[in-house]
């Protein structure tokens, strides 16, 4: 090796390397390229993936939102049919109270009827007609006694008979006066019998009005603890029903009524308060029917029979 060569030796072999290097560069680069290009091709797919969740939770969502309207819905149908079965129980309960309320009006009904038939006509009156039956039946016994008394005639017994056929002169005075006692006798029996019959009717009577009086006393003390009962009861039904929550909803209910009744005008107003009416009367009812309900025993108590 010459000497220039030896000068020269290290910067040839610098440029055979710079040579080499660009081609080394290049495959470097084209590596980076692919590498680049796949970590796009794999963020693309992950978008893809990310946006298919994201409409895959949007459509869970409204499904969601759906079930959760529909279970809505079922509930407020389950609490309206508990609403429904409660006032229905409270109506059968007041129906029974109600017809027994009836019988027992019926009764008192029939029993002032009765005295009011039995009292229309005075006292005088009725003994007026009493002794009127009880001379007419004295009358009718007279009227079936024997014709002509049997009298002695000789040794035996027969009807004496006078020479002129007549009968008056041979009848015995004695058998006249027997008769008679005995016919008074049995007048006087009949008129006491007639007097006590007459005593009892009067009792019966006094006895009927005496019960027609308490009757009229038990009812007038039935309705006041009625109304008692009502005033006691109406506040617990209403907290009771608030506490199964029917106080809200109803308030719910009112107000969109009210929002309703606005948008349609006068005519979803009309029915707005005669719906409002029927839900008063209903409540009604219901106050009526829990206040009756402890009064079934008091009102079937038996009473005192006439004698």
């Amino acid at each position: 090796m010459s000497e220039a060569d030896a000068v020269n030796g290290t910067p040839v072999d610098e440029d055979v390397t710079l040579l080499d290097q660009p081609d080394e560069a290049s495959g470097n680069e084209d590596q980076l390229d692919e590498d680049t290009a796949a970590l796009l091709h794999e963020l693309e797919d992950s978008q893809r993936d990310v946006q298919r969740m994201l409409e895959q939770q949007r459509v869970q969502a409204e499904e969601l939102g759906a079930m959760k309207e529909h279970l809505c819905a079922e509930l407020q149908q389950l609490k309206d049919d508990a609403w429904r079965f409660h006032m229905n129980v409270e109506l059968e309960m007041l129906k029974r109270q109600l017809a027994i309320l009836n019988d027992l009006d019926a009764d008192l009904e029939d029993m002032e009827a009765r005295l009011d038939s039995e009292s229309g006509e005075p006292e005088q009156e009725v003994m007026r007609k009493m002794m009127e039956d009880a001379r007419s039946a004295t009358i009718a016994m007279l009227a079936r006694k024997p014709q002509s008394p049997l009298a002695t005639d000789g040794d035996g017994p027969g009807p004496s008979k006078s020479p002129g056929g007549g009968g008056d002169d041979g009848k015995d005075p004695e058998a006249y006066a027997e008769q008679g006692d005995d016919e008074e006798l049995e007048i006087s029996k009949m008129q006491d019998c007639l007097d006590k019959d007459f005593e009892l009717m009067q009792k019966q009577l006094q006895f009927v009005r005496a019960e027609s009086e308490m009757i009229a006393a038990k009812k007038a003390e039935l309705e006041a603890e009625l109304r008692k009962l009502m005033e006691e009861k109406a506040d617990d039904l209403s907290e009771q029903l608030g506490n199964l929550g029917f106080g809200d909803d109803q308030s719910s209910l009112e107000e969109e009524e009210e929002e309703a009744d606005a948008e349609n005008g006068l005519g979803g107003t009309e029915y707005a308060d005669g719906k409002c009416g029927a839900r008063g009367d209903v409540d009604a009812v219901v106050a009526e029917a829990a206040a009756a309900a402890p009064q079934e025993a008091t009102i079937g108590g038996p009473g005192s029979p006439p004698p």
